[in-house]
């Protein structure tokens, strides 16, 4: 199975339908890849669009607590329920990837300039997913060729 990817603006992105019911959360989200992250976020501008309740998200564990992002320092909260993203494979068929939790970053700095930056901030697929997920990433960028492979 392989999961096409796109090649924008010089980085590797993958759109997805986020669904989480336990707290009614449902909608596009646009990842990229990110292999240079250790962890797997979303970003403050996507939690906002998918209306996700902000203040009633859990601390994140310390190790996880704080991420430095688009020039500043971010505060990540967890979604602690379990999460689905769904991706187009080469087929046009539907994969489902499930994930038990994701972290919000969150601007620490509330001024428009840091919320501005912390909401432009692109959700993140790090390389706990791939890792966590068994796939491999295919990347040509002379080719403009990118996909996620099991």
């Amino acid at each position: 199975m392989k999961i096409p990817l796109s090649i924008l603006e010089n980085r590797i992105q993958i759109n997805s339908i986020f669904k989480c019911p336990k707290v009614r959360l449902y909608g596009q989200v646009t990842f990229i890849i990110d292999t240079g992250s250790p962890l797997t976020l979303m970003s403050e501008g996507d939690a906002l669009k998918l209306h996700v309740p902000i203040k009633n998200l859990r601390e994140a564990p310390e190790e996880k607590k704080h991420i430095y992002m688009g020039g500043s320092i971010s505060e990540l909260k967890m979604i602690p329920k379990k999460i689905s993203l769904i991706f187009k494979n080469d087929e046009n068929n539907s994969e489902s990837v499930t994930l038990p939790n994701i972290c919000v970053a969150l601007s620490t700095k509330r001024d428009n300039k840091h919320k501005q930056i912390a909401q432009a901030s692109p959700s993140i697929l790090g390389l706990d997913f791939l890792k966590d997920n068994g796939f491999l990433l295919h990347v040509n960028p002379k080719k403009g060729l990118a996909y996620l492979e099991k």
